[in-house]
C-alpha cells in the first residue's frame, strides 16, 4: 500500500509534474506574423518555440491515469526526463527551468527505484513518501515559474 502511495505522489496526472492541461494549453502560443523583425521579436518568437517544446515534452502525460503501477509511473517519469533531456533550448530562463526539471525527473525517478528495492520496508517507504511529497511541491513550484514566464 505505501508503495502505491509513493507512485501516486510522485506520478500524478501532469499536474504532479508542475504544469495542468489547462497550463499547457494556455502555454501554447500560436504562431506570431511578423511585421517587423528586430532582435527582440526574433527573441520572443523564439522563446514562444522553445515553451512549446516544453508543452510537447509534458503532453506525454496526457491521459496518463495513474493506479499506482509502479513501472507505468517510472516508465512515465522516465520518458519525461529523456524528453527534457533532448530539448535544446536557447533561452537563458529556459535553459534553467529545463536543467531544474531534468533534476526534479531524475530525483522522482530514484526515488521510485529506491520505493521498488524497499517495498517490504515500511520505515523506507514512508521516508520515501516524504521525500516524494516534498519533490512534488517542487514541481509545481517550476509549472508555476515555467507558465508565468511563456505567458510573458
Amino acid at each position: 500500500m505505501k508503495l502505491i502511495a509513493l507512485t501516486l505522489v510522485l506520478a500524478s496526472p501532469i499536474g504532479g509534474f508542475g504544469i495542468t492541461d489547462k497550463q499547457a494549453t494556455a502555454a501554447t502560443i500560436a504562431p506570431t506574423t511578423l511585421q517587423t523583425i528586430d532582435h527582440s521579436t526574433i527573441a520572443q518568437a523564439n522563446k514562444q518555440y522553445e515553451c512549446q517544446q516544453i508543452a510537447n515534452v509534458f503532453s506525454m502525460g496526457n491521459g496518463f491515469q495513474n493506479t499506482g503501477n509502479l513501472n507505468s509511473s517510472q516508465n512515465l517519469i522516465d520518458n519525461l526526463l529523456v524528453g527534457m533531456q533532448g530539448l535544446s533550448l536557447s533561452d537563458p530562463k529556459l535553459r534553467s527551468l529545463q536543467t531544474r526539471y531534468i533534476q526534479y525527473f531524475s530525483a522522482a525517478s530514484q526515488t521510485l527505484t529506491a520505493g521498488s528495492q524497499s517495498a517490504n520496508d515500511d520505515a523506507q517507504l514512508e521516508r520515501l513518501i516524504t521525500l516524494a511529497q516534498v519533490n512534488s511541491s517542487l514541481g509545481s513550484s517550476l509549472g508555476q515559474e515555467l507558465v508565468e514566464y511563456c505567458l510573458q
